[in-house]
């Protein structure tokens, strides 16, 4: 499973999971959503713990940088989740 933002969701270019999922032959579940800032992706990804059985990867960030401690923060309580 694959959370982030518009850069995960694969605007304004293809997107990386399903890339990833051509090269690995496996489903990738794409859960980026455009605009989203880290507390979005957190809240979205715990809430969705189905999706939790196998790798994830986070991209968050992006859209509230400038907070950086917070971003910290949320990508910290997902890798705990």
């Amino acid at each position: 499973a694959a959370w982030g933002n518009s850069l995960t969701f694969g605007y304004p270019a293809f997107p990386y999971p399903d890339r990833l999922s051509k090269l690995t032959g496996r489903y990738i579940f794409n859960g980026g959503v455009s605009g989203e800032t880290s507390v979005q992706i957190r809240d979205r990804m715990i809430a969705d713990r189905e999706k939790f059985r196998g790798p994830v990867i986070i991209w968050a960030g992006r859209n509230n940088y400038s907070d950086s401690a917070n971003v910290v923060k949320n990508i910290a309580q997902m890798i705990d989740s």
